[in-house]
């Protein structure tokens, strides 16, 4: 009686174990909004868009080329279409953050181009080293030979703002 106790013990745990095991392994990936980072905090959270992903040993970080990427590869102005698990959590900050599962950099060509453009944009409108900006959206207008990036202050997220940008020489033309 005993030997059917313990077996009966056994399978259970087993049972216990496999279902947590299962559950976590079909936890859902969702797709986040394709942006470029605009701040890295000690290589462990990008800010893309509105929100900061979390970066952890359990991220993996590729570019579209399939080559596989360290943290230390990541740079501002990089274009990145984030995967995310778990739910986006806001704070008290209208900047949300969730758990980063896959950042695949955009590497073609004009994703370099437009990386250079908010490289520019970010460079001419930073006053001060602590501050940042959000890209909320990016537009190329290839009869204007122009970018149009509209942003926004980390500090003043109630107002955006347009940054137009040479597409030749990454000049900023307007702001």
């Amino acid at each position: 009686m005993n030997d059917f106790k313990t077996c009966l013990i056994v399978l259970g745990f087993f049972f216990l174990f496999g279902c947590s095991q299962l559950q976590t392994q079909t936890e859902s990936v969702k797709k986040g909004e394709m942006g470029f980072i605009t701040d890295l905090q000690d290589k462990k959270r990008v800010l893309i868009k509105n929100t900061y992903y979390t970066v952890s040993d359990s991220t993996y970080l590729k570019d579209t080329s399939g080559r596989k990427l360290d943290v230390n590869d990541l740079k501002i102005g990089m274009k990145v279409k984030p995967w995310y698990t778990g739910s986006i959590k806001h704070s008290h900050s209208p900047l949300a953050s969730t758990e980063a599962k896959l950042l695949l950099v955009q590497n073609d060509e004009e994703s370099f181009r437009e990386q250079q453009a908010v490289l520019s944009a970010i460079k001419k409108l930073k006053k001060g080293k602590s501050e940042r900006f959000l890209v909320r959206d990016f537009s190329h207008i290839p009869e204007d030979k122009v970018y149009v990036i509209e942003m926004m202050r980390r500090s003043n997220l109630d107002t955006s703002f347009t940054v137009t940008v040479n597409a030749a020489d990454f000049e900023v033309l307007f702001y």
